[in-house]
């Protein structure tokens, strides 16, 4: 269980015969940029989160959801660094290795304690206006631990706080107390993914606090605010093989 933030890497869909039409001068302008000029840009608009400029690199069938999305996690980034384009495989674009960091990400994590074991458990991630991201279900009994009671006696900050710790440590024994079996296998598989990929897991992993919790009277239920930090250091996916022949982004976040 993660921040959406973790999840946002590459699959659009370009369909070109809906790619944007910019003024002749634009399109020259555009058409003429490296891929790492183009990396540069697409960073920089959604450092000053200047969303007109971004959607010049932005396929239109990635709009809407994906776009939205992409604004909320990426507005306000710090670039750190840009590396030099490359080509691999059979994949018809570039790859530019960057690093930046995220801005900070504020969410709600829902605990609640109506299960066997008496104890608080994650049930959900919203986000900062209480709107789900990610539901987790608990299709199976609790399981009561050895030493249920000490568990039993957390708060719901206390749970969100201790889940947090377990994750920077990858600690999937201890993460297993507080959220779904089939949530932390699929963490730990993306984790084992992207680390034969290349990525640097201990940039992958947010840096979260758990602050207070507070009971919602509409969701009958307890949330505790929580506050993610990020540096992501990984490869844009750009692509000019289109009939306006401009970059455009095609994955990588």
């Amino acid at each position: 269980m993660h921040p959406d933030r973790w999840n946002i890497s590459g699959g659009i869909d370009v369909e070109y015969a809906q790619m944007r039409t910019l003024p002749d001068q634009e399109q020259e302008k555009y058409e003429k940029m490296t891929p790492k000029q183009v990396a540069e840009a697409f960073f920089k608009a959604c450092s000053e989160k200047n969303w007109d400029e971004l959607l010049k690199f932005w396929p239109m069938s990635g709009a809407d959801e994906h776009f939205e999305r992409m604004k909320e996690d990426l507005g306000g980034l710090e670039i750190v660094s840009l590396g030099e384009p490359y080509k691999s495989g059979k994949y018809p674009g570039w790859y530019v290795p960057y690093e930046i960091k995220l801005p900070a990400q504020e969410f709600n994590v829902r605990v609640s304690n109506s299960n066997s074991a008496k104890r608080y458990v994650i049930t959900g991630i919203y986000d900062s206006k209480l709107r789900l991201r990610n539901e987790l279900k608990w299709t199976n009994a609790l399981e009561v631990l050895v030493n249920n009671d000490a568990y039993a006696k957390m708060s719901p900050a206390e749970v969100a706080g201790a889940y947090f710790e377990a994750q920077s440590k990858m600690n999937w024994v201890e993460m297993r107390k507080f959220v779904p079996e089939y949530d932390v296998e699929n963490d730990k598989r993306q984790l084992e993914e992207e680390k034969r990929a290349g990525m640097d897991l201990r940039k992958l992993v947010p840096v979260t606090e758990a602050g207070e919790a507070f009971w919602s009277a509409e969701q009958s239920a307890w949330f505790v605010k929580c506050r993610a930090v990020q540096i992501k250091k990984w490869n844009l996916a750009i692509r000019n093989d289109n009939p306006a022949n401009r970059y455009l982004f095609d994955g990588g976040l």
